[in-house]
This record gives structure tokens, sequence and C-alpha cells, in this order.
């Protein structure tokens, strides 16, 4: 299972050279206006053939997270019970970027890689800041203490949402100030996405629904997702915010969920019995991982 999040983990990494090169081959790809979907598992023999690996980080720890700038130079990750590390030249070489050992969970920057944001799920919480590649850090000083889940930012890095079981912030100022957002079913979040523009915006919560905001989080409406008893163990976006991928877990029935609308209606497009713990997308929503 270790080595498995590991490769899942480097998937999101190179998932940047999608739209540059050749360097990846779809996993999942999805014609979008057919909608017919060509799956390759993931230990499918002839999609691996087509794949080159490199270990890019062979220290074995908890990783917990990966995120990178738009053209994949800057990467950054999390381990949980660990430090927070980066790399500026594509994953060739790695450094401790902030050596504040904590329960890390999410991390996520912005396109050109110079704003990150990371969250620890320790018993007061911690959401901490990067405005320079990661050089230097800042813990944000919110008005509460809580166990944080997941973080999401905007292209720009001006537009933040950090969620937890039982809060939903964002900020609209690079993370100098905060507000609390209210839903009025006051639902458990697990996990956050939003688009480059930070417009829409994307909450799963431990009862597997998805509500969404099409208004940098000033109004929310929960989307019609069919998952039943299973758990959310992952949410992306694309670029724009229109498609969204969701997987939905229990036991060994593992399903991708996705929403060509905005949230709004969600469709099953591919079952397995393999356990899925991340999914990534490029930009344009086309290819996912």
């Amino acid at each position: 299972m270790f080595k498995l999040k590991i490769l899942l983990l480097i998937i999101c990494l190179l998932l940047n050279f999608v739209n540059s090169s050749n360097y990846l081959r779809t996993l999942i790809e999805d014609e979008i206006d057919n909608e017919n979907i060509e799956v390759n598992s993931m230990n499918n023999k002839e999609f691996l053939s087509k794949l080159s690996w490199t270990i890019s980080h062979d220290n074995i720890q908890n990783w917990y997270d990966i995120t990178s700038s738009d053209i994949g130079k800057y990467v950054y990750a999390v381990v949980n019970e660990g430090f927070i590390h980066r790399s500026d030249d594509y994953g060739e070489t790695w450094k401790i970027s902030y050596d504040n050992s904590q329960a890390w969970l999410s991390i996520s920057t912005n396109g050109d890689g110079k704003y990150i944001y990371a969250v620890a799920s320790t018993f007061e919480g911690i959401l901490v800041r990067s405005e320079n590649h990661g050089i230097k850090w800042d813990i944000i000083d919110l008005p509460i203490a809580i166990a944080w889940l997941s973080v999401s930012c905007s292209g720009s890095g001006k537009y933040i949402y950090a969620v937890s079981y039982s809060k939903l912030y964002n900020s609209k100022d690079y993370g100098n100030n905060w507000s609390e957002l209210y839903i009025s079913s006051s639902p458990q979040f697990v996990y956050i996405a939003i688009n480059k523009s930070g417009k829409h915006a994307y909450a799963a919560t431990s009862n597997a629904f998805i509500y969404k905001s099409s208004h940098y989080g000033e109004d929310w409406v929960k989307g019609d997702l069919p998952i039943g008893d299973k758990a959310i163990v992952s949410l992306e976006t694309s670029h724009t915010g229109k498609y969204v991928y969701v997987i939905g877990s229990y036991n060994k029935d593992n399903v991708i969920y996705k929403s060509s609308d905005y949230g709004h209606n969600y469709n099953i497009i591919y079952t397995t019995t393999q356990e899925l713990w991340t999914i990534a997308t490029n930009v344009n929503g086309r290819v996912i991982y």
C-alpha cells in the first residue's frame, strides 16, 4: 500500500508535463465530446511498459501529499510526522524546506510555485505559508485552533481554502485575512479543491457529499453525487472548474466519479477492485490519473 501511495504521488508530480510533451501516456483518457473513455489499469503491463520512471526521492518516509508549479519546476511534498521538502529542478534533487515536524496532511502551491500553503492535523492545528518558493515559512495566525485536513490555493496564490472536520475557511488576500464560511447543514469536511481563478470551489464531506461554490466561497450548493456508502478519498478539478473528479471507496469497491457541469451532476466513469488513493487531472480536465 505504501509503494502504491508513493507511485500515485509521483504521478501527480509528473502530470504537469502532459501538456508540453509526451513524457506521460494517458492512464484514463476522457474524450470530452463523446464521453468515450479508454482506461488503462495501474498494473496493466502494456500501459506500464510505455512509461519511464525514476526515483525522485529515495528517503523512505510517510509522504502524504505533493504539489508542483504549472510547469513542474518547483515541487513541494509533505511528510506526515516529518518535514516539508522542496525541489527547484523538476524533482531531480530535494532539500528540506521547513524543518518543523508536524502531522502534515496537505500542501498546495500556485501556478509559478512562489506561494505555498500547508496544513497539519495536530490537536491545535497549524497552517503555514511561504511567499518565496519555500525558502522561508510563516505560521498563519488564525483566531481558532483547529486540526486542518486539506488546503487548496488558486493559480495566483491569492485565494486559499482550508478545511477541518467542522470548519471551512477562505482567504482572498494571500492568507493575510481569513473568513469562516458557513453551510446550513454544518457538514464535516475532509477535502477541498479550487480552480485556477479561485472562483469555483469544491468541498467534500465525511458523509460523501460534495458542496460547491461558484462565487469565491460566497454561496454553497450540494451537488448530486450518487456515492452511496463509499467514503471520499480524493477530489480534483480542472483549471476552469468545469470538470470535477472524485474517488469513492468502500472495501474493494472503488469508483471514479466525474462532473462535466461545475459539480452539478456526477456520473461513474471507472470502477475497480484496486485501492485508489488520489486523483489528478491536467489543466483542461481531459486527462486524469
